[in-house]
């Protein structure tokens, strides 16, 4: 009723290999050495940036193979928050250009906690004025460095959503927008990315503003 055995895996090999030609195997690989670089604590994380690597370069040497190879890799980022596989992604970035934003994110999340630390007049205002959730971090947390984690959170994440607004703006071509953020062609000349200029901020375009930089 069931077929043979061997027959049976043959059905399984042929459901999981499917052709992936080198245009998309070498985009598939661009863009989840992105979040790997984006991500670099879950890259480190058992292995897996090395095990992404392997699976990619198993894929190259066999291309007929590449089906179950991308599998595989898919299975290093189950259950993990921010997989670069998959879909239900809310954001309309593109995998690599949301891996920019990630390690943009990143290093301003960074900085603001440095500057936290480094700060007691800083640290001052935040602590008596400063909010998560409706709640003063003087009342959240019991050292400076949790409280500098905390604040550099909230701020990087207004931050962030400010950013992707500004995204969208461009993407919808809203022309209503006060702030957006065009996309430009790569150097290479094939994926939109995200524009940012040679000090690494998020080049925006302001409605009725000149060109430039500006914070909430």
């Amino acid at each position: 009723m069931w077929g043979k055995p061997q027959e049976l895996l043959q059905g399984m090999i042929n459901m999981v290999t499917k052709i992936i030609d080198d245009a998309k195997w070498q985009e598939r690989k661009e863009n989840v050495l992105a979040w790997c670089v984006a991500n670099p604590e879950l890259a480190k994380e058992e292995n897996r940036e090395i095990s992404v690597n392997t699976f990619f370069s198993l894929g190259e040497q066999q291309a007929e193979m590449r089906g179950i190879y991308w599998t595989s890799i898919g299975s290093l980022f189950k259950g993990l928050p921010t997989s670069p596989i998959g879909g239900g992604r809310s954001s309309r970035m593109s995998i690599g250009q949301k891996s920019q934003l990630d390690v943009y994110h990143n290093s301003i999340k960074d900085n603001l906690k440095s500057d936290y630390m480094a700060s007691d007049t800083l640290q001052a205002i935040e602590r008596t004025h400063g909010k998560s959730g409706g709640n003063l971090y003087s009342t959240m947390f019991d050292t400076v460095e949790e409280g500098a984690t905390a604040w550099a959170h909230d701020k990087s994440k207004k931050v962030r959503a400010y950013l992707s607004a500004a995204f969208n703006a461009a993407f919808d071509n809203d022309e209503t927008a006060k702030v957006s953020w065009p996309t430009v062609l790569s150097d290479d000349g094939k994926r939109q990315v995200l524009d940012f200029n040679e000090e690494g901020i998020p080049n925006l375009t302001y409605r009725s503003v000149s060109v430039g930089e500006e914070e909430e």
